[in-house]
């Protein structure tokens, strides 16, 4: 997991090809401009999703992983809340769905990351990442965001 803000995404690098268009993508294109909707960047391997979301209580909330896409959440309005673990430490609670590349499960345990992204920071999880998002520990509180698919397998 990597977060930072979206001004210093240039000083990363990447192996992964559509983690660079990824990156090239960001740091070209003012991000408070993007349209408000589904947007591809290199047709299904790496495509940009608008969120408007009320977060919900972390006892409501869940975790998600991936095997084949990373995602790289960035935040436009409000505070952005994700906590995050490694996928190992898991339950599973729904198995995982190729359509969607996605899994769910909870996790109770002590070895988690909060992350408290403000407008134009950002969070990349890869597929061994676990991350709970659309939560809040303290409030429910509106959050718009983009997140960008990233196809790295």
């Amino acid at each position: 997991m990597i977060m930072d803000h979206v001004s210093r995404i240039s000083s990363y690098c990447f192996e992964n090809e559509n983690m660079r268009i990824a990156q090239e993508f960001l740091m070209k294109h003012d991000y408070r401009t993007l349209p408000k909707e589904k947007m591809e960047i290199k047709g299904d391997e790496v495509f940009l999703v608008y969120h408007d979301i009320t977060q919900n209580p972390l006892e409501e909330s869940f975790y998600e992983a991936h095997r084949d896409y990373a995602d790289i959440h960035f935040t436009l309005e409000g505070v952005n809340f994700i906590r995050s673990t490694l996928i190992d430490n898991i339950h599973i609670t729904k198995a995982y769905v190729e359509e969607g590349d996605y899994l769910l499960g909870s996790y109770e345990g002590e070895s988690y990351t909060d992350s408290y992204m403000g407008p134009g920071y950002f969070a990349i999880y890869m597929p061994e990442d676990a991350h709970l998002t659309n939560a809040h520990p303290i409030e429910r509180a509106n959050v718009k965001k983009y997140v960008i698919k990233v196809k790295v397998r």
